[in-house]
């Protein structure tokens, strides 16, 4: 028998361990933001957790992480876990602070349109995963010129070109330097790897890659890629990506693999012409959060399974 969720803003150190535990149980993979706000949570983080009575461990758990103003990325473990997403909406329903809100759920799921269905949410977006062979095979772009990021040096012009490259996206266009702070302390963050392209001294494009060294075989990421909106039309996008999987076949990498919106046409374009095929699809499913009214609200939960 599980007791009843814990809500938790942030989630503790307890909570963490038992979280991994569970992840590690379930074969579940955490989404990125979900594992960088679990160890290190930023201002605004909410969870809910369900533990067994008896051992105190996590059996179910979901996750909430502030990425604009407006909108909430959230994830749960093991993700078609329905009770802990419902219990999740439900207090970030209550919580919205008195501004109406957006939360989105991504997952590879199976079973996610049903689940999705009956928490109210809807079909939006899907994300896909792309892999490649390493080296890459002789496709005629153009090199171009990159040096490494300067950590404590170029942090204000990556945001400021972050954010230029990304306006239209809900998540990566909301990175602000805390975020950025999260991910220069995980273990794989690796300057080297993270790739500036320059034009008069100004940075107009980046290839950030990472390498998830646990995978069996080792996995070479470009992590994000981005190119001043100024500068597109010049091929940088194709160029900065071939430099990205190069700099990780160099490093002993011989598997490449992407996250790109399946809507982005122009971008899957130039990744197919290098190599890429699509293996996995991950959907996302969105969920309007009013305006909190005054007064207290219990979160509304669905019945365990």
């Amino acid at each position: 028998m599980a007791d009843a969720f814990e809500t938790l803003r942030p989630p503790d150190e307890a909570t963490r361990r038992s979280v991994l535990q569970l992840a590690a149980r379930t074969a579940t993979p955490l989404p990125d933001q979900l594992r960088a706000d679990l160890i290190d949570p930023r201002p605004g983080v909410v969870a809910v957790c369900r533990r067994d009575s008896a051992t105190g461990s996590a059996v179910a758990y979901a996750q909430a992480s502030p990425v604009s103003a407006a909108a909430w990325q959230i994830a749960a473990v093991p993700a078609r876990e329905r009770v802990a997403l419902g219990a999740l909406l439900g207090t970030l329903r209550a919580t919205t602070g008195g501004h109406s809100a957006r939360a989105v759920w991504w997952t590879s799921d199976h079973d996610a349109p049903e689940v999705a269905t009956r928490l109210g949410l809807r079909p939006d977006r899907e994300l896909l995963h792309m892999a490649v062979g390493l080296p890459l095979r002789s496709v005629g772009e153009h090199t171009i010129a990159t040096r490494p990021f300067r950590t404590g040096i170029d942090e204000p012009a990556w945001l400021d070109l972050n954010r230029a490259a990304f306006a239209w996206h809900p998540e990566q266009g909301g990175w602000d330097l805390a975020t950025l702070r999260q991910r220069q302390a995980e273990p794989w963050w690796d300057p080297a790897g993270f790739l500036v392209h320059e034009r008069d001294g100004r940075m107009i494009g980046f290839c950030w890659t990472k390498i998830h060294a646990d995978h069996d075989p080792p996995l070479g990421e470009i992590y994000v890629i981005g190119v001043d909106p100024a500068a597109h039309g010049r091929g940088l996008g194709a160029a900065l990506t071939r430099a990205g999987l190069d700099s990780l076949a160099r490093r002993g990498l011989r598997h490449g693999m992407l996250y790109v919106d399946a809507a982005n046409t122009a971008a899957v374009a130039v990744y197919r012409r290098l190599g890429f095929v699509v293996t996995d699809t991950q959907r996302a499913f969105v969920a309007d959060l009013p305006a909190a009214s005054t007064g207290d609200e219990s979160p509304t939960t669905e019945e365990p399974r």
